[in-house]
């Protein structure tokens, strides 16, 4: 059975795509690094950023 949400009652989701060009090949983070730490060092590091914002909906 389809979940009833995700019928066109529904409203849109949105997604963020984002492309960082970097000063350097790496950021210094392991495997285990959190979100809020990776999202730090990518904005520290950052030359460029490009997003595509799209919204979906069934």
């Amino acid at each position: 059975m389809e979940d009833p949400a995700l019928h066109n009652h529904s409203k849109p989701h949105k997604y963020i795509i984002s492309i960082y060009a970097l000063r350097k090949d790496k950021i210094g983070l392991d495997k285990n690094a959190n979100p809020a730490m990776v999202s730090f060092m990518l904005e520290q590091n950052a030359i460029e950023k490009a997003s595509l914002i799209f919204y979906f909906k069934r």
